[in-house]
């Protein structure tokens, strides 16, 4: 049986600017958690800040915008539409996210999730996110985990130990043992990604913004951090 791979991406870039290697090598469902479009009358903060006075249009750009990004490659895209962090009037609990991924994935599958470890901000959208990877990954589901960029610094920039201290930062935080996989991205490969990245235009100015300008530094295009935890291999 061919391995089917299955990104879970919580918003509709993530897994762009995340998991690229993948959805560039392999043919990959793309599932994309928080991807509902709000009602008309909702209009928040950060979606006036990327010039939409309407949430709800600003979703159906984001929509097709991941439809023209991902359109070069074979991923398979779903979403789950749960609406996302900054639409919901109360926190969402795991168990509805699992309910709705369950539809679409087996205990076959090899599913990456976000992990949730930056030091200075993490979207509650990809932290519950970690929480249920963890869940499956006791359910014996086989699990990986992706590092978010450009919310934490790329290898590179370390030098030298950064398994080691990335492996123990891990434990103190999830209690799961692991082993790091950094994949370095070819320059053919760096400029597709940094296309595809592009295409998210709604989004790409302010999340380089808050994130100090790293999604256009070339050395964070270069690497992509996967983290295998033991139960998994």
């Amino acid at each position: 049986m061919t391995e089917k791979i299955k990104i879970i991406s919580p918003h509709f870039d993530d897994g762009v600017f995340s998991a690229f290697n993948f959805i560039n090598q392999t043919k990959t469902s793309l599932i994309t958690v928080f991807s509902q479009i709000p009602d008309d009358n909702i209009s928040t903060l950060w979606d006036r800040l990327c010039s939409h006075q309407s949430s709800h249009q600003l979703m159906i750009n984001r929509q097709n915008e991941n439809q023209i990004a991902l359109k070069p490659y074979q991923a398979k895209l779903i979403n789950l539409n749960l609406l996302d962090h900054q639409y919901r009037q109360q926190t969402i609990e795991e168990k509805i996210i699992l309910t709705k991924l369950l539809r679409h994935i087996s205990r076959q599958d090899r599913l990456f999730f976000p992990l949730a470890l930056s030091h200075y901000f993490i979207h509650p959208d990809h932290q519950i996110l970690t929480l249920v990877g963890l869940n499956l990954l006791k359910q014996n589901y086989r699990v990986e985990f992706y590092i978010d960029q450009p919310y934490m610094l790329p290898p590179i920039i370390f030098k030298k130990n950064y398994q080691k201290k990335l492996s123990k930062k891990i434990y103190q935080k999830y209690q799961i043992n692991c082993q790091i996989q950094i994949i370095n991205l070819d320059q053919v490969e760096q400029h597709k990604k940094n296309y595809a990245m592009h295409q998210y235009h709604s989004q790409y100015f302010f999340t380089n913004l808050v994130s100090f300008g790293r999604l256009s530094l070339t050395n964070h295009l270069s690497q992509e951090v996967y983290i295998i935890p033991d139960k998994a291999l």
